[in-house]
């Protein structure tokens, strides 16, 4: 489900499912890398490095518009 309404998302716009992974969980982390690899979006394999990119996704998401 999240695949399908993270694929209209455009390549330089963050995620929203990044919103669930932020709560840092093996498998939150599992689910959006499984995601982003869906969509052909990078994502470091390292969970720590994932978590920081996750984090900076949902700061984006946070800007005011």
């Amino acid at each position: 489900m999240l695949e399908a309404v993270e694929k209209n998302t455009s390549p330089g716009a963050p995620l929203w499912s990044a919103v669930l992974a932020a709560a840092g969980t093996q498998e939150a982390l599992d689910l959006y890398r499984d995601v982003a690899e869906s969509l052909e979006r990078h994502v470091p394999d390292d969970d720590i490095e994932l978590l920081a990119q996750v984090t900076a996704e949902c700061a984006l998401l946070r800007r005011p518009w």
